[in-house]
């Protein structure tokens, strides 16, 4: 009975060939974009091995495609398993799952991690504080909303993924502006957003996963800014907390809390939480997922810890034997991650990076290409992975980086390359 693994492109070619061959221990079809394809095409003689079968697919994020071919491969073939780690694949696989009667988290429990009105509920209910929150379809709503809660407020879609379509409004011209451009008339009259008061402070995610029930690897982290602000143009960082740090523990028990006693979470899962933490210090529930934290989070984990949470939560599908992470934290891991600007064409972009902290840094840029609009949390053109031995140095060495890379990269405004074309 073969295990079917689901992997868009960024997944996949974030880790090592050699981890796939660990992680991936019995038969297994693949189904990921064609992104992907050359990565693979590269490596064929070992992913000929590790996976009996691949199907690719165009728009992988946003195909619908997937579902009707593992169906229709579900009608003559025996699933044994189906591996999701991405948003766009949580509830694909639960609701096969569900129809083809294979174990795992199914629709109930995915929706609980998808709906954020749910969510919110859920969470409340268990006792973790939220943000006051209102699920709405039309501006007599929304505008009701404000008046008992005042400004600022966030408007999102229900079931959004990376910040897409999510923003803040601050004031009276502000939502004018949003309304003008018809954020309730461009769905049907049965789509709701949900609105929430804008809780002033940081925002931290919590990352790990459960494995027979039991928390088997957690950890907590700072965003420096954070999703929302790279769509609109700020580098995007985190650093892991030290156990020294007091919002350490406070953080994983607010994450237990959500995890056990709010959405009674699946038996195997990897979960991505984030919390905002008031100027006060009070702790809120921003979103909780079933899945992958994005944005090269694992990786910057797998730096800290020495442990790889993707491969061995495959792992964990083939095999009883995974046993909990009993290690410590062995240094202050980093990510940062920088957006396009938009509206601009890349002319330069550093090939490498002369910092000894840095121990990663992946470009993907591509020169002389128009970048246009920023629609989610995950296009950046670089990314870098960096440690330290406070988090106060990491965010002074974050602040660095990002200085120098800015420098080191050249932009031309498209507002300026039509005054050439023109004059």
């Amino acid at each position: 009975m073969p295990n079917f693994v689901l992997l868009t492109p960024k997944h996949l070619m974030e880790s090592s060939v050699e981890n796939w061959v660990l992680a991936i221990q019995e038969p297994a079809i693949l189904f990921t974009g064609i992104e992907a394809k050359k990565y693979i095409e590269a490596n064929k003689k070992i992913f000929n091995v590790i996976f009996e079968n691949i199907f690719y697919f165009e728009n992988y994020l946003d195909s619908d495609l997937i579902d009707k071919e593992i169906l229709s491969l579900g009608k003559n073939k025996i699933i044994h398993k189906i591996i999701a780690l991405s948003e766009v694949d949580i509830l694909r696989a639960a609701r096969i799952r569900e129809k083809l009667g294979i174990e795992g988290q199914h629709i109930e429990s995915a929706m609980a991690f998808r709906d954020k009105y749910k969510m919110k509920q859920l969470a409340e209910k268990a006792g973790v504080l939220t943000p006051k929150y209102c699920k709405v379809n039309n501006t007599i709503d929304l505008m009701q909303f404000i008046d008992q809660n005042k400004y600022p407020v966030v408007i999102k879609p229900i079931a959004g993924r990376g910040s897409s379509s999510t923003f803040i409004v601050k004031n009276a011209t502000e939502l004018d502006k949003y309304l003008a451009q018809g954020i309730f008339s461009k769905f049907d009259c049965t789509t709701y957003l949900l609105v929430e008061e804008f809780i002033a402070g940081d925002i931290y995610h919590v990352d790990g996963h459960i494995l027979n029930n039991e928390l088997s690897f957690i950890s907590a982290s700072r965003y420096i800014n954070n999703c929302l602000n790279f769509v609109y143009g700020a580098s995007l960082g985190s650093i892991t907390l030290s156990d020294s740090n007091s919002l350490n523990s406070r953080l994983i028990k607010n994450a237990k809390q959500i995890l056990f006693d709010a959405f009674s979470a699946p038996r195997d899962t990897l979960f991505h939480i984030e919390f905002f933490v008031a100027d006060n210090l009070d702790i809120y529930l921003c979103e909780a997922a079933s899945r992958l934290g994005g944005g090269n989070i694992n990786e910057q984990l797998s730096l800290a810890y020495g442990y790889d949470l993707k491969i061995k939560f495959i792992q964990s599908y083939f095999s009883e034997n995974i046993a909990c992470f009993s290690g410590k934290q062995k240094t202050v891991a980093s990510r940062l991650l920088i957006p396009p600007r938009t509206r601009n064409i890349l002319k330069k972009i550093p090939e490498s990076c002369p910092f000894d902290f840095v121990k990663s840094y992946r470009q993907n840029g591509i020169i002389n290409k128009l970048y246009y609009d920023i629609t989610m949390s995950n296009q950046e053109i670089a990314h870098f992975l960096f440690t330290a031995t406070t988090e106060d140095e990491a965010l002074h060495n974050m602040k660095q980086l990002n200085n120098w890379f800015n420098h080191e990269t050249e932009w031309e405004s498209l507002d300026d390359e039509i005054r050439k074309i023109t004059t």
